[in-house]
């Protein structure tokens, strides 16, 4: 341990200091650094920098079969900012398209090469958006998608805005992982650790809504479409209890749930009743979506 004297100095009102150079090299203190300033048990003044781990650059290769997307998934989230896909034989070109496809759902990810055995895609860092605003524009591309399901939007439509979603889903998952990895709590990010897990999990159950409006069979009856309007309701009342941590919202909503239900189920024994087996899915669905909202509510701490 190495002990250092520094005369406390007066200006105005201010008692300074001035940190030790050796140190203040050491830990690459620099004018404008923000420094964590803790005061232990026994009155101890303990002064460290904010830690933020140094950026590395990781590269990856896999090899393209019919678990690619796992595998994409895997080195993604893993935090590699260049991933090459290998051939063994080049795959349809169907094949392709769906691979390409696949790709374009990452918004900070983007083909740099391409060539008969490979394709080399970089995974660029993005610093626009805080936690939040991710969950912020995974949320309102929901909304868009009930109001345009009601609405009688066509199915391509919907596919569009459901790519939009599932991009700033994966943001939001890779602004996560750096939270945690990095311990980097910027002005703008200041958040609770489980905060940032509470609204990975809402991002989740939004993401698998969104799945859900995709397959509910085309055309909607009108009964659908209303319940659809209530899911449109009860989901935006859940968001905002969680999302302004409002918890005295939030308790009512899990009763107001199990009156949602009950009309859901209602209709879906109409739809057995009359053998309609489309309309008993898509009642099976708007069930699901309710039940999904109602989990948001309950991560109201």
């Amino acid at each position: 341990m190495d002990v250092t004297e520094r005369s406390v100095q007066e200006i105005g009102k201010s008692l300074l200091i001035t940190l030790p150079k050796p140190w203040a090299n050491a830990m690459r203190v620099t004018r404008g650094t923000k420094l964590k300033i803790i005061t232990d048990e026994r009155g101890n003044l303990l002064i460290a920098p904010e830690f933020i781990a140094k950026e590395e650059l990781h590269e990856a290769s896999i090899h393209y079969d019919e678990h690619i997307r796992r595998h994409f998934f895997r080195e993604y989230f893993g935090g590699n900012t260049r991933i090459t896909i290998r051939f063994g034989k080049r795959p349809p070109e169907r094949d392709l398209q769906s691979l390409y496809t696949f790709l374009r759902r990452f918004m900070n990810a983007q083909v740099i090469e391409e060539a008969r055995d490979r394709i080399v895609v970089k995974c660029f860092r993005i610093d626009d958006l805080t936690i939040e605003e991710c969950l912020q524009r995974v949320h309102f591309l929901f909304l868009s998608m009930l109001d345009e399901t009601i609405a009688g939007a066509d199915i391509l439509r919907l596919q569009e805005m459901e790519e939009s979603l599932s991009r700033f889903y994966y943001m939001l998952v890779m602004q996560i992982r750096r939270f945690l990895s990095e311990g980097k709590f910027t002005q703008q990010n200041q958040i609770s650790l489980i905060r940032a897990l509470d609204i990975r999990m809402v991002a989740e159950r939004i993401e698998r809504m969104a799945d859900i409006m995709l397959k509910i069979a085309r055309p909607l009856d009108l009964e659908t479409m209303h319940l659809l309007g209530r899911v449109r309701e009860y989901y935006g009342r859940s968001f905002g209890s969680f999302f302004e941590q409002r918890y005295d919202r939030a308790s009512t909503l899990m009763a107001e749930e199990r009156a949602e239900r009950a009309a859901g189920e209602t209709l879906r024994t109409k739809a057995m009743a009359r053998k309609d087996i489309p309309l008993y899915d898509r009642t099976n669905a708007v069930l699901q979506l309710f039940a999904y909202a109602k989990e948001i509510s309950m991560l109201v701490r």
